[in-house]
């Protein structure tokens, strides 16, 4: 035996106690919360035979649900493909010159350039142009990580933005999260607490 609670149309709480598919007490039209839980304690104190009785929430998967999911799963994908590579340790470290900076845009769509050329290990030379990317003036070179299997897969290694940027991207795949564990709630309608 279980009781189940939600809120129902117009955010009255509901309860209703079930065995085996059949409901053996129900209240409905509570105006909050712990009016609510207060009268299920006392359904469950005046059932003291009924042996062990859980409080359980009831849940379904809607549309809204699946999408918060979907959008909190991108966000941890992200955060992941921005963070994993500077923890890689195939990748390797090496100086590169700087050949060239360059920007685009003025302000908000300002996105800002950088040409590097290294030697790999085995001897290749490799020229990169780095988007998101700025050095101070006056800087020659600058510390890049390649992967050797694809010595064009090259990042900066001295910036330490790309780990302050992944943090709103986490905020906000826990934000989604939350709206899919709250549109979960059975309710027949989506409401937002």
């Amino acid at each position: 035996m279980k009781y189940q609670y939600w809120q129902g149309k117009k955010n009255a709480w509901c309860w209703h106690l079930t065995d085996d598919g059949q409901v053996l007490a129900h209240g409905d039209g509570y105006a909050d919360k712990p009016q609510m839980l207060r009268a299920v304690e006392d359904s469950r104190r005046s059932r003291p035979g009924d042996g062990d009785v859980r409080l359980s929430r009831r849940y379904r998967l809607s549309f809204a649900a699946l999408l918060g999911l979907a959008v909190a799963g991108f966000c941890v994908f992200v955060a992941f493909k921005v963070v994993a590579p500077r923890w890689d340790g195939s990748y390797i470290t090496v100086d590169a010159d700087v050949v060239r900076t360059a920007s685009q845009g003025t302000g908000k769509n300002r996105r800002d350039y950088l040409t590097v050329r290294f030697d790999t290990l085995g001897g290749q030379s490799v020229t990169k142009t780095i988007s998101n990317a700025t050095a101070d003036a006056g800087v020659t070179t600058v510390q890049v990580r390649y992967a050797p299997s694809n010595p064009r897969d090259v990042i900066l290694d001295s910036s330490v933005m790309p780990y302050l940027g992944v943090i709103p991207i986490l905020v906000g795949a826990w934000f989604f999260l939350y709206l899919a564990y709250k549109s979960s709630l059975h309710d027949g309608q989506n409401h937002f607490m």
